[in-house]
């Protein structure tokens, strides 16, 4: 069965998504600009972490963020992105923020990694639903099923 329309390519889910997609990209893109415009703190950081290899991963981790930022943007490779952004923002919880202690802090609302949370949680929503109808990955959808279409006329 071919679906020649999804939800997501309809208006309203295609807006909801693009403006996540930038709001999402403008976050990885500060993140990954503060990690690439000063490597050396970043890596003195990561190193006070339990991330493995801090020096080589604050640079990916900078680069990733950054490539994230234009890839949600363009709406291209959106459910890979959201790959990326689930990684990220699970690793800065795993290795970071809540590591053997509680993410709860006595005397404070929430708890520690709400962002990241909320980032993981996107990121997991990119992958398994995609950028939506305003972006590249779409036109690359319909140049399939075109290809698809004159191949079983054929």
């Amino acid at each position: 069965m071919i679906v020649h329309r999804r939800n997501t390519d309809r208006f309203l889910g295609s807006l909801g998504l693009f403006l996540l997609r930038l709001v999402t990209a403008a976050i990885m893109l500060v993140r990954g600009l503060e990690i690439v415009t000063n490597i050396p703190a970043a890596q003195a950081s990561f190193a006070q972490t339990r991330i493995p290899e801090p020096g080589i991963m604050a640079i990916v981790t900078g680069v990733s963020a950054l490539l994230i930022a234009v890839a949600l943007v363009f709406g291209l490779f959106v459910r890979v992105a959201g790959l990326g952004i689930t990684l990220i923002a699970a690793g800065a919880l795993v290795f970071v923020l809540w590591g053997p202690w509680s993410p709860f802090v006595q005397g404070r609302s929430g708890f520690v990694g709400e962002l990241e949370l909320i980032l993981a949680a996107v990121g997991i929503l990119f992958m398994t639903v995609g950028g939506g109808g305003f972006g590249l990955d779409r036109s690359f959808r319909k140049s399939r099923e075109k290809d698809r279409l004159a191949k079983q006329q054929a």
